[in-house]
């Protein structure tokens, strides 16, 4: 069985979103920090997907402070961590849905 789950109209090309820090640790050791998110659709005949990136702009209270890298990582975790999310959220709506299709029969 192949079930169509629509098509995502007017799907932009990119979308990105940045956080700029105001306050809190980071302040300590940056006079300016953002982070942006950008995510491009990279979709095919039958999967939907995203590219995400993330990037960080900040300058350095003094030069003994190092690259942010460190948080880099937090992000890369971040993502990769609600990408499982939304998988599992994906395979339990999918799943609820065949049950559904299944009784109606």
């Amino acid at each position: 069985m192949t079930v169509d789950f629509g098509h995502i109209p007017n799907f932009p090309k990119n979308m990105s979103l940045t956080f700029t820090v105001t306050e809190g640790n980071l302040k300590d050791d940056y006079t300016s920090f953002a982070n942006t998110r950008t995510t491009t659709p990279a979709h095919s005949e039958e999967n939907y997907n995203c590219l995400v990136k993330w990037s960080a702009q900040y300058q350095k209270a003094n030069e003994d402070v190092p690259d942010p890298t460190y948080f880099m990582k937090i992000l890369e975790d971040f993502t990769k961590e609600l990408d499982t999310n939304l998988l599992k959220e994906y395979l339990k709506r999918w799943i609820i849905y065949q049950d559904n299709l299944y009784i109606e029969r």
